[in-house]
């Protein structure tokens, strides 16, 4: 089964670095069963931090479009 493994990247109830933790061991357990898993944190875009907001927004919603409709 292909599984997009969406997790908040920060809140109120543990930090980013625990949110991640937490879902990369999800994400391993699922693979160990046969599982295909997308990773969207792990995602890369060129040049990010010189994008306008809104460019990078779009950019990372295709992205994400393009491996759900996968």
């Amino acid at each position: 089964m292909k599984i997009y493994l969406a997790t908040p990247i920060e809140g109120a109830a543990r930090s980013k670095q625990e949110y991640l933790e937490y879902a990369e061991k999800i994400a391993e357990e699922l693979e160990a069963e046969g599982n295909e898993v997308y990773r969207p944190w792990k995602m890369h875009i060129d040049n990010a931090w010189d994008l306008p907001n809104d460019v990078w927004g779009d950019e990372v919603a295709k992205r994400d479009i393009a491996e759900l409709d996968k």
